[in-house]
């Protein structure tokens, strides 16, 4: 195809949707006919003070990543698989540059501010300050795709950029990979009726794995049981959090597996459920659709566009409408079978194939018009 595209990332630690979207893009571009190019920006390990201080003011991040790119001036497109990265690309003289927006601080602190008030304000100065930085970034790209139509509207409103600037691509999962996972017997396994999975990291402030748990007392009559896969900084805190309340009979952390086991995993449950507060687009329910899975989510603004007749969507932060969005989903054979119907057709639209092929034709399109200028 005549181009020459180096993907630029830097995977962060327990952002398995960004992960899952970096190997895909590894696997399926080459096969493309584009001449393409990895390159991976260093990172200081996590734990100490220099990264954090790393991490919170980007600067040495954005330095590596200069320097890392440097050598790859000849090549005609700069994509950045973090918008994090775009900071770099202002002093990049490639000819065509655009980021793929996973995240941002913003759109974080705006649907899901810190409760404690103190973090909070601390939190909403961070996001000032990331501001500066993002909007003066990605103001300055040819092109800033989003993983899902909230966001975009959140770019335009927020960051005051033109809709011509902006593009919705969602990040794609392996569509066939998923159908074709065998099922196990997790029922037997857990000498129970009802299997429920979570998948992701357990992190409070956006993922609210705390209103799933309490959740499951309003099912205790039911022979039922919860499987967390995942880790993450709050992990204790819902072990304790389900003793407390009774239900860790009911409750089991299955911990941090690899992807295929995870994806078993969902392929065998009845339900799988996301309690987030904060999502962009969602990979794990993008991936339980696949398997066939039903989904059960809380309803926030970051799910409109993407999913709305693919689950059962409850009253956000609301621990009885989540255990009663469940029960509609076990007892209601027409309804299930609807939403898993309409989710397989949504998970292979987001099938990683059609999603490159999407990229690679904005590419062509990005250098064709740059050429015209």
């Amino acid at each position: 195809m005549g181009m020459k595209v180096l993907l630029a990332y830097n995977i962060y630690e327990g952002i398995s949707g960004e992960t899952t979207f970096f190997n895909n893009m590894k696997e399926k571009l080459g096969k493309m006919g584009v001449e393409t190019r990895f390159c991976g920006v260093p990172m200081l390990p996590r734990g100490n003070i220099a990264s954090k201080f790393e991490f919170y003011s980007r600067w040495p991040l954005l330095l590596n990543a200069y320097n890392a790119l440097k050598p790859y001036r000849d090549y005609e497109i700069v994509h950045f698989l973090n918008s994090s990265l775009s900071q770099a690309g202002r002093f990049l003289r490639n000819e065509v540059k655009l980021a793929t927006s996973h995240f941002t601080q913003a759109s974080q602190h705006a649907l899901s501010p810190p409760e404690n008030p103190l973090y909070s304000v601390f939190d909403s100065l961070y996001s000032g300050y990331v501001d500066i930085l993002d909007k003066t970034a990605f103001n300055s790209l040819d092109c800033l795709v989003t993983t899902s139509p909230y966001q975009a509207d959140f770019f335009r409103e927020h960051y005051k950029m033109q809709s011509s600037k902006l593009r919705f691509i969602p990040p794609g999962i392996d569509f066939g990979y998923f159908r074709k996972l065998p099922k196990r017997d997790l029922h037997a396994e857990y000498n129970c009726d009802h299997i429920i999975v979570y998948v992701g990291r357990l992190h409070e402030r956006s993922k609210g794995v705390s209103y799933l748990i309490r959740a499951m007392k309003h099912l205790k009559g039911r022979s039922i049981k919860l499987l967390i896969v995942g880790d993450g900084p709050d992990k204790l805190n819902y072990i304790q959090l389900a003793k407390k309340e009774g239900i860790d009979g009911l409750v089991v952390f299955l911990g941090k597996m690899d992807f295929n086991e995870k994806s078993v995993i969902q392929r065998s449950a009845d339900v799988a459920v996301m309690p987030s507060r904060y999502e962009v687009f969602g990979t794990v329910f993008a991936e339980s659709l696949a398997c066939g899975t039903p989904m059960v989510a809380f309803d926030l603004p970051f799910w409109k566009g993407l999913y709305e007749n693919a689950g059962v969507f409850a009253k956000p932060c609301d621990e009885k409408a989540l255990a009663e969005a469940i029960s509609l989903v076990l007892d209601d054979p027409k309804l299930r079978k609807s939403i898993i119907a309409e989710g397989l057709r949504l998970a292979e639209s987001y099938d990683i194939n059609k999603v490159v092929d999407a990229y690679v034709s904005l590419y062509g399109e990005l250098l064709e018009n740059k050429k015209k200028t």
